[in-house]
């Protein structure tokens, strides 16, 4: 089972829990540390996370209350959990009260893991001859050949994927005495076709269909009957959501940057490069709208405006000055 992915087989029937890898953090890790906080008896998804009722469950406990930064949701089922104590965020993923009321807590790989690329690698080196033979100043978890397609043929390139057990990326490996430089991996933007939002892919969204036509939800959605016309849910322009045009396409592929090269999830990233979920500016495309004075002040001066020289009011400021000078020495008396 690959790391931090569900387990759909416990070895148990009765159990409907669902099982990660777990990981652990260390004292070389930085801070804050992050965790995933989900609730594991979803009542047929009727039942939404409530970071307070998580909260006030946490607080019973003084440890806990005392090293708990922040909670923020992250979706229906999951809430994203800043700690200030390494050693706190591991006991979490092993506190049976927390368990015992349905809430998981664990650490998934990319919180403690970081991916780049290394180009220039011969397509003849095999995934384990570059692992026994790279060296670097961080923990290497695994190397991962990249392909392209050709015809619906899979390729395999120059190009190595690296991750390693750190959250910051190192700046090269080194492979047969060779320093090689690292870049970051980035990975291209995930659009759900069912919902029409990114971050996720269309087998794991529990949202109503939109519309791929006018990003709307109606009754002939499911058939694929739209008159409509074309609409974007995000920029609102007349082109579909799908568009590789539209500029929030762009701001997706920031997005990613940030994740890359921070080590951020989804969530954390998005909001430093916000979602255009709407075009603030639209009040605005109408200049008749907003028209211009009669009279500006360039067209009343004519051009003939020339500052006065500010030395000319010297004289009055200073004695002005002196004069709530003495007023006030006045009042004090």
């Amino acid at each position: 089972m690959p790391p931090g992915v569900k387990n759909p087989d416990t070895g148990d029937p009765n159990q409907k829990r669902k099982v990660y890898e777990k990981f652990e953090y260390t004292k070389n890790d930085k801070g804050p540390y992050r965790l995933i906080a989900e609730l594991i008896d979803d009542q047929k998804g009727e039942i939404r996370i409530n970071k307070l009722t998580v909260g006030k469950l946490l607080c019973k406990s003084k440890e806990y209350k005392d090293n708990i930064i922040n909670m923020r949701p992250m979706g229906q089922k999951r809430l994203l959990v800043f700690v200030k104590s390494y050693t706190i965020a591991n006991r979490l993923q092993e506190d049976e009260t927390m368990k015992g009321n349905n809430y998981s807590f664990y650490v998934p790989r990319n919180f403690l893991t970081i991916t780049g690329v290394v180009s220039g690698v011969p397509v003849e080196m095999s995934n384990e001859e570059i692992m026994e033979n790279m060296t670097c100043e961080v923990p290497i978890v695994n190397i991962y050949r990249l392909h392209r397609f050709v015809n619906n043929m899979k390729i395999p390139t120059n190009r190595i994927s690296i991750m390693f057990r750190t959250s910051q990326l190192p700046a090269e490996v080194k492979l047969y005495c060779c320093n090689n430089s690292v870049q970051p991996f980035i990975s291209k933007p995930v659009l759900c076709e069912n919902c029409l939002r990114y971050g996720h892919k269309t087998e794991t969204c529990r949202s109503k269909k939109r519309c791929p036509v006018c990003a709307t939800h109606h009754e002939g959605v499911e058939t694929g009957d739209c008159n409509n016309k074309n609409a974007c849910l995000y920029c609102k322009r007349d082109h579909r959501t799908n568009d590789p045009n539209c500029p929030e396409r762009e701001k997706q592929r920031n997005i990613k940057k940030i994740m890359a090269k921070s080590n951020m999830n989804y969530l954390e990233a998005r909001e430093i490069n916000p979602i255009m979920t709407q075009n603030r500016y639209d009040i605005l495309e109408n200049l008749a709208d907003f028209p211009t004075p009669s009279e500006s002040f360039a067209t009343m001066t004519a051009g003939n405006y020339k500052p006065k020289d500010p030395q000319q009011y010297k004289p009055q400021a200073v004695q002005k000055v002196k004069e709530r000078s003495k007023k006030s020495t006045l009042l004090t008396q």
